[in-house]
C-alpha cells in the first residue's frame, strides 16, 4: 500500500506524502527482501526527491533503481526511470545528459510496448531540443 500512496502522490502533485510512503515501502521491502518492488519505492523516492529540487539524492535513487532493475531485465520500469532521470538533468540544466539518457530510454520502451511512455519520451526530447533551439529534431 504504501508504494501505491506513494506512486498516488507523485501523481497527485504531492511529493513529501510522496517521498514519505515511498521511503516507508523502500524500508519494508528491504525487511522482507522483496527486491522487485523495493525498486519500485526506490525509483519513486528519486522521482519525488528530484520534484522537490534535491537533486544529488534523485540522481542516486534513480541510478539505484535503474542499475536494479538492469539486472531484472524489467524493461518498461528501466525506461521508465532512465525518462525520471533525464527530467532531472533537464531541471538542472544539464540538456545533454537528459537527451542521452532519454534517447536510451526511448527504445527500451518501444520493445515493451509501452505507447505513453514512448509519446512522453518523444515529448520530452521535443522538449529538450526546442530548449536548444534545435527545431530539426
Amino acid at each position: 500500500c504504501h508504494v501505491n500512496l506513494g506512486s498516488v502522490y507523485l501523481y497527485s502533485i504531492d511529493f513529501d506524502s510522496a517521498l514519505y510512503h515511498s521511503l516507508k515501502a523502500e524500508t519494508m521491502f528491504n525487511q522482507l527482501n522483496y527486491k522487485r518492488f523495493e525498486t519500485v519505492a526506490i525509483g519513486n523516492v528519486g522521482i519525488a526527491y528530484g520534484k522537490l529540487k534535491n537533486f544529488e539524492k534523485a540522481i542516486a535513487y534513480l541510478t539505484r533503481a535503474i542499475d536494479r532493475h538492469q539486472e531484472g531485465a524489467a524493461l518498461k520500469e528501466l525506461a521508465f526511470c532512465q525518462l525520471k532521470l533525464a527530467e532531472v538533468y533537464s531541471d538542472m540544466k544539464r540538456n545533454a545528459e537528459a537527451i542521452f539518457l532519454a534517447k536510451k530510454a526511448l527504445p527500451l520502451s518501444e520493445k515493451a510496448g509501452a505507447l505513453q511512455q514512448v509519446t512522453d519520451i518523444n515529448l520530452f526530447l521535443s522538449k529538450c531540443y526546442e530548449s536548444e533551439g534545435n527545431y530539426k529534431e
